[in-house]
């Protein structure tokens, strides 16, 4: 759970960003409840907003120009594949 929001400090930190857009496979979904929450608490000027889904299905979505800033994927491949 640190690691992750570790990551999305890092991630907001340099470009300001008010919302982030995270792709995050279904079974991730009480991790990440969890971890959003924590996060907002530190962090309330920036958004996250999350869709849980299909790792293939998001992977198919992202090499077609999905705007998410992050993607979770239950599979290993199909980031190392974007």
């Amino acid at each position: 759970m640190k690691v992750l929001s570790i990551f999305l400090l890092a991630f907001t930190a340099p470009c300001g960003a008010q919302e982030i857009t995270v792709a995050a496979a279904a079974d991730l979904r009480p991790a990440f409840e969890e971890i959003i929450a924590s996060f907002q608490q530190s962090h309330p000027g920036t958004a996250v907003k999350v869709t849980y889904g299909s790792s293939g299905n998001f992977f198919q979505q992202i090499q077609n120009g999905a705007p998410f800033d992050l993607f979770f994927s239950a599979n290993e491949d199909y980031p190392k594949r974007l």
